[in-house]
């Protein structure tokens, strides 16, 4: 895995705009539909602490407590039911071991209940879907009031971090750039997809109500995609947040939600 340290700093708004452009354009192009789901309910959820640098993401004992793997198994089950019998899945995740974890279940629920004309490939893991870094100060700590803190900056400046958490920390800005940047590579990658592809990307609270923000603004019509409306978007991210397991579907056209849990 790749090891990243990032400086606080303030990104480049018309870069992260850019790249975001770029993405709305490669999905004008796709006939996939997108799929964002967060892990289940993890061990650092049930002990309340923050977890996001990648060295303690990554271990074992941060991975799915016994209901989220159940909560994974559901979600999994319920999506199933959604698919054509011609369908393809491609699931990408997330290093940490939570929505590793997640994915796996996911995916192999959703192969098992799922048409056997279909086709749902194994999990491929992707960086760029990591956690939103809270910074070092925070790790391992209590979560809700960094979470907080975080939430009331983004929707001030979403492209300058918090002066809070240390060496590390990330804006909503930075993390809308990598997994922008990281998904339109994807889609260049897979190539041309057709009616049925759904693209599964499996990753973290703040990471996936970010990158739905982010395709929530691509979805709008050319003329309307304006930095300022960019910006608007980046600023109440958590209007997307999803709960453990949750999932949210960007089809080809328009936008719906399923969701496996209440």
């Amino acid at each position: 895995f790749l090891f990243v340290v990032f400086m606080s700093m303030a990104c480049d708004a018309d870069g992260v705009y850019a790249s975001c452009v770029r993405l709305a354009r490669a999905l004008d192009s796709s006939e996939a539909s997108v799929v964002l789901i967060r892990h289940g309910e993890s061990l650092a959820n049930v002990s309340n602490v923050v977890c996001s640098l990648m060295h303690n993401g990554i271990k074992p004992e941060y991975s799915l407590s016994p209901k989220g793997k159940q909560q994974a198994h559901e979600s999994g089950v319920v999506f199933a039911k959604t698919l054509p019998a011609a369908h393809h899945v491609l699931i990408y995740t997330s290093p940490f071991s939570r929505a590793t974890a997640t994915a796996e279940i996911f995916g192999r629920a959703c192969a098992e209940s799922a048409s056997a004309s279909g086709a749902v490939e194994q999990p491929h893991v992707v960086e760029w879907l990591r956690e939103r870094c809270f910074g070092e100060d925070a790790e391992l700590k209590p979560s809700n009031e960094p979470y907080e803190r975080y939430w009331r900056h983004d929707a001030v400046d979403p492209f300058i971090p918090p002066p809070e958490g240390g060496v590390g920390r990330e804006s909503v800005g930075e993390v809308a750039l990598r997994t922008a940047s990281g998904f339109t590579e994807l889609l260049d990658r897979i190539g041309a997809t057709t009616i049925g592809t759904n693209v599964v990307l499996v990753a973290h609270g703040d990471t996936l109500s970010t990158l739905a923000a982010v395709l929530a603004f691509c979805q709008r019509e050319e003329s309307e995609r304006t930095i300022q409306a960019f910006t608007d978007a980046l600023r109440v991210h958590r209007s997307h947040g999803l709960k453990q397991a949750e999932y949210v579907t960007f089809p080809r056209l328009g936008v719906s939600h399923e969701t496996a849990l209440t």
